[in-house]
């Protein structure tokens, strides 16, 4: 039976926009959200996140907005992206879509006019959607939801803008039945039952991007067989990584917390022994350490009896004269040389300030998205994250490399070790006030908003901004590299109880995500960033979450 864990992520943006003359703006009765960031870490989603309101509305003062103007692009980790991530640092985990939120943005767009659309034009850049085709585990929709009795006030030119530009979907059932239908259907049945009633405001906006994918490869083996276990013939070195089926996950240690973790690592071999000591040097070091095992072992060598201090010599001496011994040798040492193999497939970074950990999803026709950590290894995440500049994040997923034989440093046998910790978290995010941070203000006043592009009712402004986003970070994958052993010398060479292991030089590189964490999930075709956040609360370990979901 397939291991149901995977990556997963489903993302649900309701930008709502209303009269003000209705429930929400202007008037008695009015309904508001409740703008506070929540989240749970269980993946359990909350019953009020959607329908939870105070009992009568107070139009608030707007936050102070800032000043921005972008120059967006698809190539890279853009301002809008960091800005945002910036605006959420709150040290905990923390979620969100730049690439929902800017579809979004470009649908409300389209209805605004004069400085209503300037400001959302400074904040989006140049920035075009990109269409993404829906199915194998890719979901993007866009939706208006319209109150029967308001279909009339929207504009047909603004409806048919939105269809024939986003594929967006127009429906006059606003009940929370046909709502979480269709949240339900748009996002691959994961998420459902988000509204409790039937939609209160006149029309409704909505985007959903919800990605189920596995990884190309499991980060941890699964089964014995594919399991990494390297020893060495002839040389002093050896590694493994257990398979989960045996062993479970492995315990780590996130900020003196235990966690469920992922292990994986690689080992290339890099050192020629061979044209380093030369043929004639390596047997010479074998004859002398043959002799001192004699020394010390005489009783155990293949002549059967005691050996005297001459009968040593000549036993030295039938060893040294022992061609098919030292050419077998020679050869066992040669297949070391240029050996790779590793638990998994991914790409990294590390120095003494970072590490990155990078790893491709399954590819879903053109688009193949990757995850990529970022650990600061002095600093703590909330002031990296308040430091970090457009071209210091671009630099580091640019210098990502694939472990590979020729990654590592010629000369050495490289020992390539971590771990990454699993999490599972919900996180709402109130986005109307980062989006008045970020410049978009003239929207969310009824003195100022103008969306005559959607409506030619008078008063209308953006009621609220929503953004949820469901994540799960898991092992699930499918393991396609074969399990390669070394074993001893063999049966067919003449008995040698004797068993030199040559001393080679051996570096590691540990690539352990032990602290607070920010990630990112990226097309690499385009560089467009799908979604990011921190991670500050992995899983947790306990008692059972070693077993294997068979």
């Amino acid at each position: 039976m397939e291991n149901k864990k995977r990556l997963i992520i489903i993302v649900a943006v309701v930008v709502v926009i209303a009269l003000g003359t209705t429930l929400f703006i202007v008037g008695k009765n009015n309904k508001w959200f409740d703008g506070g960031h929540e989240q749970e870490n269980n993946g359990n989603i909350k019953d009020n996140d959607i329908n939870e309101y105070n009992s009568s509305y107070v139009e608030q003062a707007l936050p102070q907005a800032h000043s921005y103007t972008y120059s967006d692009s698809k190539d890279n980790f853009t301002d809008m992206d960091l800005n945002l991530l910036k605006l959420e640092n709150k040290e905990k985990n923390v979620v969100y879509s730049p690439l929902s939120i800017k579809y979004a943005l470009l649908m409300l767009k389209d209805g605004t006019n004069n400085n209503s659309k300037t400001q959302i034009e400074n904040v989006l850049g140049d920035y075009s959607t990109t269409n993404y085709k829906n199915g194998n585990g890719i979901y993007v929709a866009n939706g208006l939801f319209i109150k029967d009795s308001f279909k009339n006030s929207i504009n047909s030119s603004y409806i048919n803008s939105i269809k024939s530009n986003y594929n967006a979907e127009v429906s006059y059932d606003t009940s929370a039945k046909n709502l979480n239908k269709w949240i339900k259907n748009k996002t691959n049945n994961i998420l459902d039952n988000i509204f409790k009633e039937d939609l209160w405001y006149d029309f409704a906006l909505f985007n959903s991007i919800a990605i189920d994918l596995k990884w190309n490869n499991t980060i941890k083996p699964i089964e014995y067989e594919d399991a990494l276990n390297i020893e060495f013939l002839n040389e002093n070195v050896g590694y493994s990584i257990a398979p989960f089926s045996i062993y479970g996950y492995k315990v780590g240690n996130f900020n003196n917390k235990e966690v469920v973790s992922l292990d994986f690592g690689a080992v290339a071999n890099r050192y020629d022994i061979v044209n380093t000591f030369g043929i004639d040097k390596i047997k010479q070091e074998l004859i002398e350490q043959y002799k001192a095992w004699l020394i010390e072992n005489p009783a155990d060598s293949c002549v059967g009896y005691i050996l005297e201090d001459t009968t040593i010599e000549k036993e030295v001496d039938r060893f040294a004269n022992d061609s098919e011994y030292f050419d077998k040798y020679i050869k066992d040492i040669n297949k070391n040389y240029g050996y790779f193999d590793s638990s998994t497939d991914l790409y990294y970074y590390t120095d003494d300030q970072v590490n990155v950990f990078a790893k491709d999803l399954t590819k879903v026709g053109d688009i193949e998205l990757q995850y990529v950590g970022i650990m600061p290894k002095e600093q703590n995440l909330t002031d990296f994250i308040s430091n970090l500049t457009i071209e210091s994040i671009n630099n580091l997923t640019k210098s990502i490399k694939k472990i590979a034989l020729d990654t590592f440093e010629d000369g050495y046998v490289t020992i390539f070790d971590g771990w990454i910790p699993e999490f599972i978290f919900d996180y709402k995010m109130n986005l109307q006030d980062d989006l008045i941070n970020l410049g978009i203000t003239d929207i969310f006043s009824s003195n100022t908003a103008d969306i005559s592009g959607i409506t030619s009712e008078v008063g209308e402004y953006m009621e609220a901004a929503l953004h949820f986003v469901k994540i799960e970070f898991t092992n699930e994958g499918i393991k396609a590299a074969a399990l390669t052993e070394f074993g001893g010398l063999g049966d067919d060479v003449i008995c040698y109880p004797f068993d030199y292991n040559f001393e080679v030089p051996v570096k590691r590189v540990e690539l352990n995500f032990d602290k607070p964490y920010m990630f990112i999930i990226r097309n690499k075709k385009n560089g467009e960033t799908w979604f990011t956040g921190t991670v500050y609360e992995p899983s947790d370990y306990y008692d059972g979450s070693v077993q294997y979901d068979e």
